[in-house]
């Protein structure tokens, strides 16, 4: 019994176990603890909500009642008067009058599906204009830059024609149709400006560019700018630099100066790459905001612009740190305004190609949407046409929870006839109940990471994670053939089971390797694939082998 207890306090201790069993635990949380609120399943044309919420949209919040099942919902069916909803983290209004028309249904899982599980949406966008093949095809490559960095993994896009007419028909898995709409039928056209006010004194004032004064006059509602006038709304070029006239009142003038459009942006910045861009989001618990930022490339000119605009900005010291006053950048996309981000004062009156967006919001959800939002737009450009919405459907999932469960079934079917096949070979119970839980821990892991990056789960993920277990199978029972090994007494346990995980390396570096080609692949369907594949890899090589390798150890 006490050999027993030594053993057990041995594994439980040692640090390989110990991530593992996290990495679990870790996994298991993100599996089952589903979102907050309901999602809407289905909105009938008669409702009220018909246009304002779709499939897919999560409802957290009615009239300041927190829902959180969807009989908390449906209390609301027999209301009259304003319906205040939470959709999505946006305030949605809407006037009832006793009949809501909408289906919601409790969130079932983080994990997102693909098309051939899980369902999806099927959007058919026409241009307003007639345009040639060469345009609509430059529109459906920009589409699928915007879909896939914005997060909607698993999207298919097709040409199609209808008589003389040509549409783009996007197959979507994930998102809700309101983020499907907003990524799609935007054409996406942005420009960036940075508001200059001038002070005036006995309406007159000085507008600097570059240094330069300019002198700005104002006289029946109008400014006068070299000797040029100009009303609200009317644009002028100063220097190289395009002016808008957007306010004028007794004590100012506003100008909005345009720095770059989506023509001068060249590079964006998804993803950290250490030593040459930068991701990430941070909160600040003390001011309860979050700021996000990420670094972007823009033309020379566009630098120059920046230079000219900021040169004579003054720097001002806040509770938060050094600032620009008055140093905003507004971004406007489609001639609409949405979002301000704040100047860096280290750029002031530099040219600097590579500069960081960032921003900051309430929370690190909002955060990270308004930073994938703008990724997605700086990115993808804006439309060589614009696309309008014709129709939008549903698609049906072609396996669905049949095809899930009965693949939870095989799965369990063949775990159980490799433990009775090792059962029998080793005639050791204790060997057989490891290999259980760690084959298990492997699948669990692997889906727990896909939820935690949001990773699409379809017909080839699964295939990646079939792959995975068995090869897991593999490495277990060349652990315990070495461990056992009679005929090499020479060994130590320790010694044997490094001669296991040599072998086991090298297999997995093999493999590794035959997945890289599959990344670039066209297919999308062998993208998946390999990404699993090696997502399990590293979790089995570095997490859980090591795991069952320490007790092997202990057992023999």
């Amino acid at each position: 019994m006490v050999g027993g207890k030594e053993r057990f306090l041995r594994i439980v201790k040692d640090y390989r176990v110990v991530i593992w069993v996290a990495l679990v635990v870790f996994s298991l949380f993100m599996l089952l603890h589903t979102q907050s609120g309901v999602v809407v399943k289905s909105v009938s044309k008669n409702s009220p909500l018909y246009g304002k919420i779709f499939p897919g949209d999560a409802i957290t919040w009615v009239n300041e009642k927190t829902i959180k099942k969807p009989e908390d919902f449906y209390s609301f069916e027999d209301f009259h008067g304003v319906l205040r909803m939470k959709v999505n983290n946006k305030l949605v209004l809407a006037s009832v009058s006793g009949y809501l028309g909408v289906e919601v249904e409790k969130p079932s899982s983080r994990l997102k599906f693909g098309l051939d599980i899980g369902g999806g949406t099927r959007v058919l966008l026409k241009p307003k204009r007639n345009v040639s093949s060469d345009i609509i095809e430059a529109a459906k490559d920009r589409l699928e830059a915007r879909v896939n960095i914005f997060g909607l993994k698993e999207a298919l896009f097709n040409i199609v024609q209808v008589g003389k007419e040509k549409y783009i028909q996007a197959e979507i898995a994930g998102g809700s149709i309101s983020d499907i709409k907003n990524i799609l039928e935007k054409q996406g056209f942005l420009e960036a400006k940075i508001p200059k006010i001038v002070e005036l004194a006995n309406d007159k004032g000085y507008l600097f560019v570059d240094g330069k004064p300019y002198e700005v006059m104002v006289a029946n509602g109008k400014i006068s700018v070299e000797n040029e006038t100009y009303g609200v709304n009317e644009t002028f070029v100063l220097d190289g630099i395009e002016f808008e006239v957007n306010n004028i009142t007794e004590k100012n003038a506003v100008f909005l100066a345009k720095v770059f459009d989506s023509n001068d942006v060249k590079k964006v910045c998804t993803i950290t790459q250490p030593g040459i861009c930068t991701v990430r989001i941070d909160c600040n618990p003390r001011t309860k905001l979050c700021e996000f930022l990420f670094g972007i490339s823009i033309s020379y000119d566009a630098a120059v612009r920046m230079k000219k605009l900021t040169k004579d900005m003054e720097v001002i010291y806040t509770p938060q740190g050094r600032k620009l006053k008055n140093g905003k950048l507004l971004l406007y996309v489609d001639k609409k305004f949405e979002s301000e981000l704040e100047i860096d004062p280290d750029l002031k009156g530099k040219v600097v190609t590579e500069a960081a967006v960032s921003g900051t919001r309430k929370s690190r959800e909002e955060a990270k949407k308004e930073m994938v939002f703008l990724q997605t737009v700086l990115s993808s450009g804006s439309l060589p046409v614009e696309l309008e919405i014709v129709e939008i459907d549903k698609i049906s999932p072609i396996f669905g929870e049949t095809f899930l469960k009965e693949t939870l079934i095989i799965a369990l079917v063949a775990e159980a006839v490799v433990v009775l096949i090792i059962f029998f070979r080793y005639r050791n119970p204790k060997i057989a109940l490891p290999m259980i839980v760690v084959s298990a821990s492997e699948a669990i892991i692997i889906l727990g990471i896909a939820s935690l990056i949001n990773w699409t789960i379809d017909l080839p993920a699964i295939a990646g994670i079939i792959a995975i277990l068995g090869t897991g199978v593999d490495a277990q029972i060349m652990i315990i053939d070495e461990a056992f090994s009679e005929k090499k007494k020479i060994y130590s346990v320790k010694e044997k089971i490094k001669r296991a995980f040599f072998i086991i390396f090298s297999s997995a570096a093999t493999t590794f390797v035959a997945m890289l080609p599959l990344l670039s692949a066209g297919a999308k369907v062998m993208q998946g694939f390999a990404v699993t594949t090696i997502l399990g890899l590293f979790i089995a090589v570095f997490i859980t082998r090591p795991a069952f390798g320490k007790i092997v150890e202990e057992m023999v």
